[in-house]
């Protein structure tokens, strides 16, 4: 009778061990194809280090440092770029594309009106020092600081010289726009973030931010947000130039905010990216990662996504007030510079010259 049992007992184990070997073979590759990311694709490996990617229009455009402008139109795996040689120097601000030209600046303080059309440099300018910030369009004027401290404003057409304005401190970052106030802000590395009136072509207002603005700053209705060299996070009024709130972090920063609707993403000396609340400047988490990350500089509130220093895109998707992480990849390269999110396209360039594109679900 006990020889009988123990046959019946070692068949069902063997029957439940068969269904738990199936369900494993099954269930993985269920789950894979709903939430696998996309291999991703190499655009292009090379050996001149881009600078920072721009999304104009439907291509993707970024200079490198020989001074070319590499147009990528065609976003398959080792697609061949347009390129153009603009400058002797290496571009390594972001393009403003706009009716069909292209602006950017280069480290030797040029900057550029080119036609990719034509192939051809449409009109530049030569400032006093570098460029590293992104140009802004306003009211049929292009906007751009310089490392020589002067904000300038050209005619896009002709690059006639409408203005400058002397600020005092070298300016890194791309302005802002005002268009109800008709004004222009942005920050800069002797620690003073300036309004500008454009109809006055002066200086209006400004606040000392007791230490170094080393990137952009953002707005957001109608709220600055700054952040500066030491780590305080400011809230400014647009229109009064009155500070909402300031607050002291125990963290040191180089890269810009990033402000979606209710939160603010600051990335540290250290790669740990931190969560706040955009209404009041409340640290409210940490987005834990293994790996050490270049600034967050793409994403909303259900999700944002970032790359490491050592070539891991990682998305973090936020349910019930908590972010949970996911590996997209891992491109084993160096990278420094932030990804750029385009539709369900994340765009991401490492150290020496190559650039990668990764689907990502809606």
């Amino acid at each position: 009778m006990m020889q009988k049992f123990g046959i019946v007992v070692f068949a069902l184990l063997g029957i439940a061990c068969f269904a738990m070997f199936f369900a494993l073979q099954q269930t993985p590759t269920e789950t894979e194809a709903i939430v696998k990311p996309t291999p991703p694709v190499t655009l292009q490996l090379d050996t001149v280090p881009l600078g920072t990617i721009s999304m104009c229009g439907d291509v993707l455009v970024a200079g490198n440092d020989h001074g070319e402008l590499r147009i990528f139109s065609q976003r398959v795996a080792n697609s061949k770029p347009q390129i153009f040689q603009l400058s002797k120097y290496a571009i390594t601000a972001p393009v403003l594309e706009k009716n069909g030209l292209y602006y950017v600046g280069d480290v030797s303080g040029m900057f550029w009106a080119f036609d990719p059309a034509a192939g051809t440099v449409k009109w530049s300018h030569k400032t006093g020092n570098q460029i590293i910030g992104q140009a802004v369009w306003y009211n049929d004027m292009v906007f751009v600081g310089s490392h020589d401290c002067d904000f300038y404003a050209f005619q896009p057409e002709t690059g006639e010289l409408l203005f400058t304005v002397e600020c005092g401190g070298q300016i890194n970052a791309a302005p802002v726009i005002s268009e109800r106030l008709n004004a222009v802000f942005f920050g800069n590395c002797d620690g003073f973030l300036r309004k500008i009136d454009i109809a006055a072509k002066s200086i209006a207002n400004t606040l000392d931010m007791q230490s170094p603005i080393p990137e952009n700053i953002v707005m957001r209705d109608d709220t600055l947000y700054v952040l500066s060299h030491q780590g305080d996070i400011t809230a400014v009024d647009c229109e009064s130039f009155e500070i909402i709130y300031r607050v002291k972090t125990p963290n040191e920063y180089l890269s810009s905010p990033y402000a979606t609707e209710t939160f603010l993403f600051l990335t540290d000396y250290n790669g740990d990216i931190h969560v706040h609340s955009r209404e009041d400047g409340t640290r409210l988490t940490t987005l834990q990662s293994p790996e050490k990350m270049t600034s967050l500089q793409a994403g909303d509130d259900s999700r944002v996504f970032a790359v490491s220093t050592r070539g891991k895109p990682y998305q973090w998707q936020r349910e019930n007030d908590q972010w949970h992480e996911t590996l997209l990849a891992d491109l084993q390269t160096d990278c420094r510079q932030s990804c750029v999110l385009a539709g369900n396209h994340l765009f991401i360039a490492d150290d020496s010259g190559g650039l990668f594109d990764i689907e990502v679900l809606p």
